[in-house]
């Protein structure tokens, strides 16, 4: 799944409740909950990532099913850059059903859409999510993806081309090709530089842009704007992507 990254932070507002001794107050504490889960959506959906960051545990915990695979990760770096990565990539999420809203543990159903996903030709991606808060802070996040939606997304994304490359901030260089692959098949050198993919020039992708628009479904066809030295003009090279599952490179 390198090439996806799902929204795995929830942004909850401190608030301090004190003598929560009746049914009354309890519920109205879960009611804030959950309020707090909408006001999130809104504050993510808007691209506010400090807002999000600010309001996370130091010590934060996620956790991922993606199909068969499970993770595990402290890191709160990652965590940071993933969604900065996200709002990036104008990642939206709509709320689909409350699951849970008892306690300390919120658990909702998402569809959340992304410029990656669109990119790969999925609209949108369904989630089960659920937050473990303590003192106002998210403390823990599970992100849960069916296998059936896994695959899909894995498919899409399948195809490749047959290279190694190495990513600068105006263009992509070819470093090695793998023989009898599409790259090979269809004529590009080790040290072409790839100055535009479908005609999106590499100097205005986003981070992580020109990697995912070499992958595509198998049989699909990607046209390469090639610079390669010396006064010779850039010029295209049309690409059909073959199923590197079980190769290394793009």
């Amino acid at each position: 799944m390198k090439y996806m990254r799902l929204l795995i932070a929830l942004l909850i507002i401190p608030i301090m409740i004190s003598g929560c001794s009746s049914k009354q107050d309890v519920a109205l504490q879960n009611s804030d909950q959950k309020i707090l889960v909408e006001s999130f959506i809104d504050y993510y959906n808007k691209g506010d990532a400090d807002s999000v960051i600010g309001l996370l545990s130091k010590d934060i915990v996620t956790e991922q099913k993606l199909g068969d695979q499970e993770s595990k990760s402290t890191d709160v770096k990652s965590m940071h850059e993933s969604i900065k990565h996200n709002i990036l990539w104008k990642h939206n999420i709509k709320i689909l059903k409350w699951t849970n809203t008892s306690g300390d543990i919120i658990s909702v159903q998402i569809e959340e859409s992304g410029d990656e996903y669109k990119m790969i030709g999925i609209d949108t991606v369904r989630a089960e999510m659920t937050f473990e808060i303590k003192d106002g802070k998210i403390i823990k996040i599970r992100t849960v993806i069916d296998k059936s939606t896994v695959d899909q997304m894995i498919s899409k994304a399948n195809g490749g081309i047959g290279v190694k490359i190495e990513v600068s901030p105006n263009f992509i260089t070819i470093n090695e090709i793998a023989p009898g692959l599409p790259a090979d098949k269809a004529g590009l050198k080790k040290g072409d530089m790839i100055t535009a993919i479908d005609g999106i020039n590499c100097s205005a992708m986003r981070e992580g842009e020109g990697i995912l628009r070499l992958r595509g479904p198998i049989n699909s066809k990607v046209t390469l704007t090639i610079s390669r030295g010396g006064d010779e003009k850039p010029f295209d090279i049309v690409v059909v992507r073959e199923d590197l599952s079980k190769a290394a490179g793009n």
